[in-house]
């Protein structure tokens, strides 16, 4: 597939999970791919570089680098974020405002630093929010506020920047089998029994975001933008009610 061919993306949180298979998916579609992490990463067509996105200095030093090296980028993939399964009564304010910080702060200043090279020929941008977004759970207080902040904060985007032909969406991944499930308080979360309550039955994978993400990177999606897209076996839609058997 050459869809994307000739255009340069950049994905953030991109060593692992949803950046992993968004980084893939891209590259797949023909794009250069820059990885973005603190970790090492992976090179699926292009090359990685470190980057700590609620580091307000570091942003305009990394797009100098694309640019200096590709003289241009296309797309923006904002995949970086964290969570923590703590209680409203046992967050801490420190707490709180590190996951603010990376999962808003990273965004905006993403955003704000890809402009002006990504003017120059239009582009698309991809927040990753999530239902969490939509429905409010217990325990994760910090991360549900902090993205329906990136939900709002892509819509604000998306009518500030069309006007340099850029577009600005969010995928809203549902309950996604990544590496941020594995720790952070959810070790006690009975999986089995939440699978029933999807409609589709089953988790996802960072494949099924990652496909999400391409369509919104690229043409298909040219008249779409400050919009969602979620992404999550109809969780949305309505829970199922687990039946006694």
């Amino acid at each position: 597939m050459s869809e994307l061919a000739g255009r340069v993306a950049l994905v953030t949180g991109g060593a692992r999970g949803i950046g992993a298979a968004a980084a893939a998916a891209l590259a797949a579609a023909g794009a250069t791919v820059v990885v973005a992490d603190l970790h090492a990463a992976a090179e699926p067509a292009g090359w990685s570089l470190r980057l700590d996105v609620t580091d307000e200095a570091a942003w305009p030093e990394a797009v100098r680098q694309i640019g200096e090296r590709h003289g241009r980028l296309d797309i923006l993939v904002t995949s970086a974020g964290i969570a923590s399964a703590t209680p409203l009564l046992d967050l801490t304010a420190a707490q709180a405002r590190r996951i603010l910080d990376v999962n808003v702060i990273g965004t905006l200043l993403g955003i704000r630093a890809v402009v002006p090279l990504m003017r120059q020929h239009g582009g698309s941008i991809v927040t990753v929010a999530s239902v969490n977004g939509y429905l409010a759970p217990p325990g994760l207080t910090a991360y549900a506020a902090s993205k329906w902040a990136v939900r709002g904060l892509t819509r604000s985007a998306a009518i500030e920047l069309a006007p340099y032909n850029i577009r600005v969406n969010a995928v809203c991944p549902g309950s996604i089998e990544t590496p941020i499930t594995d720790t952070g308080g959810f070790d006690s979360t009975d999986w089995q029994a939440y699978r029933q309550t999807i409609p589709l039955g089953r988790r996802g994978t960072p494949d099924d975001v990652a496909q999400a993400i391409r369509y919104l990177a690229g043409d298909a999606s040219a008249y779409v933008t400050g919009t969602d897209l979620i992404v999550d076996g109809g969780l949305i839609a309505g829970r199922t009610i687990p039946r006694l058997r």
